[in-house]
């Protein structure tokens, strides 16, 4: 018994021993634990600020503006003061003015490096104001010393200027710093425009600014910063007219400063539409990318002022514009052959090709314009709108049709269909009218063809204006002209017949024939529209009321004699009458 108490007891004493072994254990660990995070405290700083109203009171006086970057401001101010103290030196006469301008660009060029290194290591706030600082120093210097001090040719200044700005520009696109390419650029542009109105070296800064919009169309054809565009292209439009005007002066170039010849002017003035127009080409055809309203404006912008202004001085020097004509007429066939083959099959390029088009039709009518007038432009443009609307209904195309009808209008115009008509109608009553000529008439026909062709060729009669358009276009020529000439005719006629008896032309007579004639027109046009759904001839039943009115009031009750304004109010009243029950019919 003895010896099983004794053991009994040994297990107990180490069931307890084992126990405050555990327990050891667990207060080693717990011991560890505390350390480790005794350590962490010591390396790591409190992530919590104080509490109470001490931390109010740091958070109050804590500044808005971030340390850093008000130290940047004053390194920047240093940077300029070193710009100023080269100034200095050069006033001094320490050592020569042109060496001291040269020192101080070299200066600015180190600062757009500076700029760069510090963008590589991360510092882009560093970065940019390295960057802003050496272009307010660089710019200004160049105008200064060559506009104000004559230090600098404009030649040199010219290259100097674009130079910088091809760093500057090239310095932002590696490192992805558009304060910078927006600084350069800003102060580039003022640069040339204000040595231009100080200089009148137009030559070198016209050369200048297209290198300008050169450098700023290629980062957008790379999709970088496409609102720099439009600085760029306000500089070279105001330099390519500057540099024409003077082109244009009556004065020898000698006696300008900077004379223009007119070879240089025709060279800068065809960089205008050459460089956007080849811009815009690769940007909607290499990169497919939708054409912007930037792209629309600057290409009209350049054609007016461009073409224009070279047309101008190729007129000016006596020569003949064959060269330029050609080249815009095949541009043009370039331009629809780009929409029609690769453009029109991109869904989502919609929009490139109505300007393709569009640009395509101005370019054509612009070259034909420049070498063909009078009856050889009017058949020209007459064959265009024939072919345009016929392939534009052959193969159901509405921007073909409205360039047909478009085709049309400008040929009856250049034919001088459209001024005859106006005369008939609105030219003094008791002047010699323009006869109408077997031209006239040809052009009438003209218009009644294809007029034909765009009814006929329809799929489907259709309500949307849009698709009325072309025949509205020819329609309103059409309408313009068959009335224009009937009242002409009816004028001659009259004329001519009392000129026989001996008696004088009778105002009131012609007047009151112009009005019959608008009145008869009306009461067509609204019968007729109904009749064969040609909606778009009744859009102008109510305008012509409307003008005939008008001339009842302002012609023949001013000129009228009781016979002849009995003939006038009863042709123009019985309109009035017809005219609504017309139009109420065919609804």
């Amino acid at each position: 018994m003895r010896e099983a108490s004794v053991e009994r007891r040994l297990e107990g004493i180490e069931e307890r021993i084992d126990a405050l072994a555990r327990e050891l254990g667990e207060v080693q660990r717990r011991l560890q634990a505390l350390e480790v995070r005794r350590g962490d405290a010591a390396v790591e700083p409190a992530a919590t600020p104080p509490a109470g109203s001490a931390a109010r009171r740091v958070s109050a006086i804590r500044p808005s503006i971030p340390s850093r970057t008000i130290a940047l401001v004053g390194r920047t101010l240093v940077v300029l003061g070193g710009a100023f103290l080269l100034r200095a030196i050069s006033e001094a006469e320490v050592i020569p003015a042109l060496a001291a301008a040269g020192a101080s660009l070299a200066y600015a060029t180190g600062w757009l490096v500076q700029a760069d290194r510090s963008a590589a290591r991360g510092q882009r706030e560093s970065a940019v104001f390295h960057g802003i600082a050496a272009a307010v120093i660089a710019f200004p210097l160049i105008w200064e010393t060559t506009a104000r001090y004559e230090l600098m040719a404009p030649t040199v200044a010219a290259a100097a200027l674009v130079a910088f700005l091809g760093f500057g520009l090239a310095v932002a696109w590696r490192r992805e710093l558009w304060e910078i390419a927006w600084t350069v650029t800003l102060l580039a542009v003022a640069t040339t425009l204000g040595l231009l109105v100080a200089t009148h070296a137009f030559l070198p800064l016209g050369i200048a600014s297209v290198l300008i919009a050169v450098a700023v169309e290629s980062l957008a054809f790379r999709e970088r910063w496409l609102s720099l565009r439009w600085p760029a292209a306000l500089a070279l439009d105001v330099a390519v007219l500057m540099t024409i005007t003077v082109a244009l002066s009556p004065e020898p170039a000698s006696a300008v400063r900077g004379g223009v010849s007119p070879a240089s002017a025709i060279g800068v003035g065809l960089a205008l539409p050459l460089l956007y127009l080849s811009s815009i080409g690769a940007r909607t055809l290499l990169r497919e990318r939708v054409v912007t309203p930037f792209e629309m404006i600057q290409v009209a912008v350049a054609l007016v002022a461009g073409i224009g202004g070279v047309v101008r001085v190729i007129a000016f020097t006596g020569g003949e514009p064959t060269a330029l004509a050609a080249g815009s007429v095949l541009l043009g066939a370039a331009c629809y052959a780009a929409a029609f083959a690769f453009i029109d099959r991109r869904s989502r390029l919609g929009p490139n090709f109505y300007a393709y088009t569009t640009l395509g039709g101005l370019l054509i009518l612009t070259g034909s314009w420049m070498i063909l007038d009078g009856a050889a432009l009017a058949v020209a443009w007459s064959i265009l709108a024939v072919a345009s609307v016929g392939l534009g209904t052959r193969f159901d195309r509405i921007t073909l049709r409205f360039h047909g009808a478009v085709y049309v209008a400008a040929a009856a115009t250049a034919a001088g269909l459209v001024a005859c008509a106006s005369d008939g109608l609105l030219g003094d009553a008791a002047a010699a009218l323009r006869p109408v000529t077997p031209f006239d008439v040809g052009m009438t026909v003209v218009l009644a063809a294809c007029y034909a062709v765009l009814v006929r060729g329809r799929r489907t009669p259709t309500s949307r204006w849009p698709e009325r358009l072309p025949q509205a276009i020819i329609g309103a020529v059409g309408v313009w002209s068959v009335a224009g000439m009937a009242a002409g005719w009816l004028a001659g006629s009259l004329v001519t017949s009392l000129a026989a008896t001996g008696a004088a032309p009778n105002v009131a007579f012609v007047a009151a024939g112009r009005t019959a004639v608008l009145a008869i027109l009306v009461v067509a046009l609204a019968w007729g529209g109904r009749r064969w759904l040609l909606e778009e001839l009744t859009w102008f039943v109510y305008p012509l009321l409307i003008g005939a009115g008008l001339k009842l009031l302002w012609e023949d009750l001013r000129h009228g004699e009781p016979l002849a304004l009995f003939i006038a109010l009863s042709f123009y009243g019985g309109a009035l009458i017809v005219t609504p029950r017309l139009m109420r019919r065919g609804t």
